[in-house]
């Protein structure tokens, strides 16, 4: 005769009803997982997104800076001349 699958244990070892038990929670722990991952990526996409920002503000003030400089030499330049 077949054997009972909500039984917790037999002679092959534990049910198919507790072996599923097991592999439903450790997929709701790796969903779990990949929520967590996707949100620290999230998170570094955005740092990424702010430093390259910041980095460019940064690279347009050394620009203009180097620009007046340029300007100020010009102008000196043009009153010793």
């Amino acid at each position: 005769m077949g054997r009972d699958p909500t039984a917790q244990h037999d002679d092959d070892g534990p049910s198919l009803v507790k072996q599923v038990a097991e592999v439903c929670t450790v997929a709701e722990k790796l969903r779990l997982q990949a929520r967590e991952i996707q949100a620290e990526a999230r998170r570094v996409v955005a740092t990424g997104k702010r430093i390259r920002r910041d980095l460019a503000e940064q690279r347009e003030r050394l620009r203009a800076g180097y620009r007046e400089v340029r300007l100020r030499r010009a102008a000196r330049d043009w009153g010793e001349a």
